[in-house]
């Protein structure tokens, strides 16, 4: 039995999928360009179908070494009402001191966003000590102290050879002496100089300002004290702590005296 051809048509239309990574930020939303190793950090975007915000999809965050290299993929979100995307990441440890660019992947229509770059940083650990803790004015102090660098745990510490610390003595907010050491191969550092000429409580203070960010680093303090001339040894040990509570210098030898009594 034979039969005509038939033929229909109909209209689909099929929409076109964006997606957009706007920054990469804290926790708290504030935008950054560098991580270090075991920081949260976020990835925030949008998924649009057509121009609409498309929520309820999945999103993917993938981390290469360039803008068009093959990324891996690092972590896994939804999108919410209106297309947004918020996704959390670990920076992972054994990145360190390098730079990282990062896209946005919508798995369902293979559609990549733009790629964002953050460098990543070894987080740091620098010590100061001071071989006493009072001084005689003028006397000769030795400040020393360490840095390394968390290399590929938050617990596998090397040292930091070669880098400059920036060593100071305040009083206060003041700085009443400042000066540099440079780290051996064991990431020690030391410098001798002379305690201040007036007596009372210093802070010193060292500082490792961290390499190829605009703000890093490490600090770390000690408290010292400078006893004035002519007090006895017993008393020269516990005065930083009178000085720290505000006793005035000559009640707190007088009261000294009449408890040794």
């Amino acid at each position: 039995m034979p039969y005509v051809s038939a033929t229909k048509t109909t209209s689909i239309t099929v929409q076109a999928v964006t997606i957009t990574l706007s920054n990469i930020t804290k926790p708290d939303g504030t935008a950054i360009t560098w991580a270090k190793q075991g920081d949260s950090v976020q990835f925030r975007g949008t998924i649009y179908i057509d121009t609409t915000g498309w929520g309820g999809v999945p999103v993917d965050i993938y981390m290469g070494d360039s803008a068009t290299s093959t990324p891996t993929k690092i972590a896994s979100g939804t999108s919410v009402s209106g297309g947004g995307f918020t996704i959390d990441w670990t920076v992972s440890y054994g990145l360190g001191c390098t730079t990282k660019y990062f896209r946005a992947y919508h798995p369902g229509t293979g559609t990549w966003s733009n790629a964002l770059s953050l460098k990543i940083a070894f987080n740091t650990d620098i010590t100061v000590a001071t071989n006493k803790t009072v001084y005689a004015p003028g006397e000769s102090m030795t400040i020393s102290g360490s840095l390394k660098y968390a290399k590929s745990s938050a617990t596998d510490w090397v040292a930091l050879a070669g880098r400059t610390v920036s060593l100071q003595i305040l009083k206060d907010t003041t700085v009443v002496w400042s000066g540099t050491a440079t780290t051996g191969s064991d990431g020690s550092y030391s410098v001798t100089t002379t305690a201040p000429t007036t007596a009372g409580s210093y802070t010193v203070q060292a500082t490792y300002a961290g390499e190829g960010l605009a703000v890093a680093g490490a600090v770390a303090i000690a408290p010292v004290g400078i006893a004035p001339v002519g007090i006895p040894p017993a008393l020269s040990d516990v005065l930083p702590m009178l000085v720290a509570i505000g006793v005035p210098l000559a009640l707190a030898y007088a009261e000294s005296k009449r408890l040794i009594k």
